[in-house]
């Protein structure tokens, strides 16, 4: 039976690159799996090109006017299911599958369909806070439920895979499977070279804290500058924001950053770096920063970049809620807050460089989620 893996959403972003270039690697033998990306992962990922396996699809043919509408993703959803059905393939597979819900609900497929399920409902928590606050986080729960439910009348969609949520799976088997969120090992000569020392002018002595990634709303940018300004410190801190910056988060961002003028301590830098960190630098931004932030806004699922800060042994600030928090709490890999109130990150931030974490759960972490168990879960499952 052939499989069909697919991801038409590769861009300078996120986590895609890293999936697609460890599972191309992994399954370069198999004749028996096909893939499917958008046009723009050949400039982003390894030996693209080269690949009789592997079909592009254009921007201007899958979504000319509507980027990330529900149109959209129909039009996307209707490219792959005539691409699976030409090329007889009996399973497909989405690296990631939110965004096709309502499209693969509402079809009748002659193939399976699983797929990486990136914000499921059941992380989502009832907020305290008041009867605003509450509601809100109730009815987005209901909403994402919803959603599922739709994708669920399919008969031919069987277990999502979850990312790191064990639990999950032991709960709802028939609806969920544990995928873990692999730890990749990426270290390469650019990486070595790396000094973000030396890149930034940071003295040897100077703490980082490092806030990386795709810069969107679940960041909490405004939260972590109003948060450092707060802080005490025992020694001279940088706050080094890294990643490139999504067109509708940029005034937020660029309102917070602006923000740290009020900053009257001339221990405290702040460093904004405004663009893609390809994925040969990245360990070398891990390597040398002291505290790695991922106290996450109104996320609710996994993060790569806590197995990565656990591969170099550095201290998270992580939130109190969600699949985060409760990894958090499993591996002791760093110090829960809530994320909207800074006061609260305020706070993890001193302690983190005070009292770095012990290492003895950030080994555990990476063993449990190997790159190879990724892979063999992602396509044997």
């Amino acid at each position: 039976m052939k499989t069909l893996i697919c991801d038409l959403n590769v861009y300078d972003n996120g986590h895609h690159i890293a999936f697609v270039n460890s599972i191309l690697t992994y399954f370069r033998d198999r004749q028996d799996c096909l893939f499917l990306f958008n046009e723009k992962a050949a400039g982003l990922c390894n030996g693209i090109a080269d690949d009789g396996r592997i079909s592009l699809v254009s921007e201007e043919k899958l979504r000319p006017n509507e980027y990330g509408s529900l149109q959209a993703k129909f039009r996307e959803y209707r490219y792959i299911e005539q691409f699976a059905v030409e090329n007889g393939v009996g399973r497909v597979i989405f690296l990631e599958i939110d965004s096709y819900q309502i499209a693969i609900g509402l079809s009748r497929p002659q193939f399976q369909i699983t797929g990486i399920y990136f914000r499921p409902f059941h992380q989502i928590p009832t907020r305290s806070g008041g009867f605003r606050t509450s509601l809100r986080s109730l009815l987005y729960r209901w909403k994402k439920r919803a959603l599922f439910q739709v994708l669920r009348m399919n008969r031919k969609v069987e277990p999502l895979f979850l990312l790191n949520d064990r639990a999950a799976g032991t709960r709802y088997p028939s609806w969920f499977r544990y995928l873990p969120d692999p730890v990749f090992s990426t270290t390469g000569a650019a990486d070595r070279s790396l000094s973000i020392r030396k890149q930034f002018n940071i003295p040897a002595s100077t703490h980082i804290l490092l806030a990386f990634g795709a810069m969107g709303a679940r960041k909490n940018i405004p939260n972590i500058v109003a948060a450092y300004r707060q802080s005490r410190f025992s020694g001279d801190t940088v706050l080094l924001i890294a990643g490139k910056v999504r067109g509708d988060y940029r005034q937020e961002f660029d309102a917070a950053v602006n923000s740290f003028v009020m900053n009257t301590d001339p221990a405290k830098r702040l460093i904004v770096l405004d663009e893609f960190v390809d994925e040969s630098y990245v360990d070398g931004y891990f390597r040398d920063a002291g505290t790695i932030l991922l106290c996450y806004s109104k996320f609710y699922c996994s993060s790569g970049l806590m197995g990565k800060a656990a591969q170099h042994r550095k201290t998270c600030i992580v939130p109190d809620c969600g699949l985060l928090g409760a990894l958090n709490q499993e591996y002791e890999l760093g110090y829960a807050v809530d994320p909207e109130d800074v006061e609260s990150i305020a706070g993890a931030m001193s302690r983190a460089e005070r009292h770095p974490l012990p290492v003895r759960g950030f080994q555990r972490f990476v063993e449990d989620h190997a790159e190879k168990a990724f892979l063999r879960t992602l396509l044997t499952a």
